[in-house]
């Protein structure tokens, strides 16, 4: 691993760019949230926000802390890099099923065109009034 590190200097470059872009994902998520200004308690879906509030609670009786800058960015750069192929996985089995069972196939449609506005991409409001999708 480290050898890399003195034969290819790019690699540093390249770690110090994918840690400004995820600073700059946290900055601004951060910002979002302030503005939005909802309590803990609010329904999110947000991996963020739950990253956010995530709390060490590894020691019994030890004050519960968040996670620092730099255990939040592993974190980020964790979901951006193995999380796409994870998604990808999850897109080709769901589609595979759907493919193979009609009737699921057919109350899904059904239910997408009940509640979203066809003129447009489907926002996250809509995906919640689908109590099928969301089953």
């Amino acid at each position: 691993g480290h050898i890399h590190h003195v034969l290819d200097p790019n690699i540093k470059t390249s770690q110090r760019h994918l840690d400004a872009a995820i600073d700059s994902i946290i900055h601004n998520a951060r910002n979002l949230m302030k503005v939005k200004d909802e309590p803990k308690s609010a329904k999110c879906k947000s991996l963020l926000q739950l990253l956010f509030d995530a709390e060490d609670r590894s020691e019994p009786g030890a004050s519960n802390r968040t996670l620092s800058h730099e255990e939040l960015r592993d974190e980020i750069k964790t979901m951006l890099i193995a999380g796409h192929e994870t998604t990808a996985t999850w897109i080709y089995w769901t589609l595979m099923v759907l493919a193979k069972q009609q009737d699921a196939q057919r109350r899904l449609y059904e239910e997408i065109m009940k509640c979203s506005n066809s003129t447009g991409p489907i926002m996250l409001e809509e995906i919640e009034k689908m109590p099928y999708f969301n089953a």
